[in-house]
């Protein structure tokens, strides 16, 4: 049977289960121990392990049989007679010298905290496992996993059948009991050269969480669910479990000294790494299996639907545009959680780093910012950091072909973004930042990859200001231009990718031209009035409205494709009933209709900017007859709806359309 099927044959007896993923003999999901996974769900090539909590079962886990039979002969138990009864129920792994009997929990018992017995060395003798010191759900294996050492799949064994459990023997429970209250260690008839110890001894506990959190950031995962996951861990497997700052400051350790930090830098081209260690395999396998019991998260976003967490932005335009102002303004609006020009943000700690322009220019700019939103710059003190790095400004450098290395500059950077938990970086810019040629795609790549490794560490956004040369910036106007110049290494790197420019009449546009999570947003015309900021054009400064006046700009140009759209259906007397629930609603009508897919407007869409049409008196209702003689109504577009819609005059329709 597959995985699936024995899954089925669980549940049938009552056993509550987690998946195990290949190549492991325990679940790498959050939140296994409380949410068992329903079978249907389960597929054929997962493992299986038994939820021992709310199973209401327990297990005897052997590591040495051998010196496991002396500790429990001096206890005045007799381990073979166990493991030989005629109801035991084991499970086999395979390897030599191991045993696990599994047993069903006595009716009213609460579940037993696991215990487990090593000897001086530290060599795991065995282990009576349940429960947590905290209550939550230990697991054991079950077949058909595969076991990861042996590769063989787990085997019931035993006279007796997984469908009737025995129940725990009363001298195991006795004995679980007394492990409990009075730990051996205090008692004068305890064996000797062993102890025992929690799930994770005191002197072992540092070691074992920063192995499990090198794991973790192995696999990518960012320093605030780290952090989350290695406690939980210490409150399920350490006793006593360690303080919650000491485990914060191993998963902090763990982000650039680990195993994992190590791993994550080696695959990064065209860079030197000053912490990457001996090179070993770059490529990870990644698990499908389980894309939806352990879901991987959508994509966030700083400011949104144009700033992704955990990659680079890039933000291009010509010197003097305004780019710098308009990265501070943004800086001040993601640390004090404002909305700028209609986006939301999301408040996290900032990080501007200025390596074109002085601490002075910058603090002048702060305070021109402050001044005209009534900011107080208390409000700012904890949220946003300024670094000034003309100084030293590169944070990559590389000669020629050469291969490129990171700089003390960059090191700085990502200590202060460790230390205060920065969640969105701005790099100002890539000219002073990137001392290597634009053109060499391997350099390129490694800088963006270097920005992507400092990131990762907090999971924050990163906007990378970049320059582009005249005819870049003039070659942007016509169709098809691209805000960015040198090689396309740039723009493949970048996650997301922004262009503001200057139009003719003195307008600046902020353009979406790439965005890899999310379809690109609408262009945004913004404006200098005199003695303020960029503001949105007419929006007269007034930030609370903005959002909605840019969803209003968007439904006016679809409405005028769809008013034309209208037009052009009425001419071919194809007209569209003005009820909702018609069958020839508009929306009915042009469904198929190319022209209308493109609006990508779907049903409600479509019946609000009908509705907002007809208030704006661009349509009308019109009566008509249709062949057989039967009244019916349509809509019809009004003379201000035809001018609005870019048409020509009106031909002027009659009741008896369509007789």
């Amino acid at each position: 049977m597959n995985a699936r099927e024995f899954a089925q044959t669980y549940d049938d007896v009552g056993f509550k289960l987690c998946v195990i993923h290949r190549g492991s003999k325990a679940p790498r999901y959050p939140h296994w121990e409380q949410q068992p996974i329903k079978a249907f769900r389960i597929q054929p090539n997962y493992g299986l392990g038994l939820l021992h909590v709310q199973s209401r079962t327990c297990a005897l886990d052997v590591d040495d049989l051998e010196q496991t039979h002396h500790w429990f002969e001096s206890k005045g138990i007799d381990l073979g007679s166990l493991l030989e009864r005629d109801d035991a129920v084991r499970v086999n792994s395979g390897k030599q010298n191991r045993a696990k009997l599994i047993y069903r929990l006595p009716n009213g018992r609460d579940p037993l905290t696991t215990k487990r017995i090593t000897s001086r060395e530290g060599r795991v003798l065995f282990e009576l496992r349940c429960a947590s010191s905290t209550g939550s759900s230990l697991q054991d294996v079950l077949p058909p996993t595969i076991h990861p050492e042996t590769m063989k799949p787990y085997a019931w064994g035993g006279a007796g059948s997984f469908k009737c459990l025995p129940e725990l023997p009363a001298q195991l429970l006795e004995l679980w009991q007394e492990l409990i209250d009075h730990p051996p260690g205090a008692q004068n008839n305890a064996p000797p050269k062993l102890e025992l110890v929690g799930c994770i001894p005191e002197g072992g506990r540092n070691e074992w969480l920063y192995k499990r959190a090198g794991d973790m950031v192995r696999q990518g995962m960012p320093i605030n669910l780290l952090i989350e996951s290695l406690q939980a861990l210490n409150e399920q497997r350490c006793a006593p479990p360690l303080e919650r700052r000491e485990v914060d400051q191993i998963a902090r350790s763990a982000m650039t000294t680990s195993h994992g930090a190590r791993e994550l830098a080696q695959p990064f081209s065209g860079v030197n790494f000053p912490m990457a260690g001996a090179q070993s395999s770059s490529l990870s396998p990644v698990n499908v299996a389980d894309i939806f019991i352990s879901p991987s998260p959508p994509p966030d976003f700083i400011w949104e639907g144009l700033i992704p967490r955990g990659v680079v932005t890039l933000l291009g335009a010509h010197g003097g545009t305004g780019k710098s102002m308009m990265a501070l303004m943004l800086a001040v609006s993601v640390a004090l959680g404002r909305q700028l020009w209609g986006c939301p943000t999301k408040q996290v700690k900032a990080l501007f780093l200025s390596l074109e322009d002085s601490s002075s220019v910058v603090r002048h700019r702060l305070a021109n910012i402050c001044k005209n939103w009534s900011i107080d710059p208390d409000e700012l003190h904890r949220w946003l950091h300024i670094l000034d790095g003309t100084e030293y400004p590169e944070l990559f450098v590389a000669e020629g072909r050469s291969e490129g290395k990171l700089t003390q500059s960059y090191a700085e950077m990502v200590a202060m973004i460790e230390s205060k938990g920065i969640g969105f970086l701005i790099v100002d810019n890539a000219s002073d930042a990137f001392g290597a040629d634009e053109i060499q795609r391997r350099h390129v790549r490694g800088f963006i990859r270097s920005l992507n490794l400092a990131i990762r560490q907090t999971n924050a956004g990163c906007l990378l200001l970049a320059h582009v040369d005249k005819n870049t910036s003039r070659n942007q106007r016509a169709e098809g231009g691209e805000g960015y110049s040198g090689s396309t290494a740039w723009h493949n790197s970048a996650r997301s990718r922004l262009f503001l420019v200057r139009e003719n009449s003195g307008l600046l546009k902020l353009e979406h031209q790439k965005s890899n999570f999310g379809k690109k947003l609408e262009p945004i015309m913004l404006e200098w009035p005199d003695h303020g900021l960029l503001e949105l054009t007419g929006s007269g400064g007034d930030i609370d409205g903005l959002l909605t006046q840019h969803q209003g700009r968007q439904d006016d140009e679809k409405a005028g494709k769809l008013l034309a759209l209208i037009a052009e259906y009425e001419c071919r007397s194809q007209y569209m009933a003005s009820g909702t629930t018609s069958k020839s609603n508009p929306y009915a009508i042009m469904e198929s209709d190319r022209q209308f897919q493109r609006l990508k407007l779907n049903r409600q869409d479509t019946k609000r900017l009908i509705t907002q049409c007809h208030r704006a008196k661009w349509i009308e209702i019109l009566e008509y007859k249709t062949p057989d003689r039967k009244m019916h109504q349509r809509w019809t577009l009004t003379n201000d709806g035809r001018v609005f819609a870019g048409l020509g005059a009106p031909t002027a329709p009659t009741s008896e359309d369509g007789a």
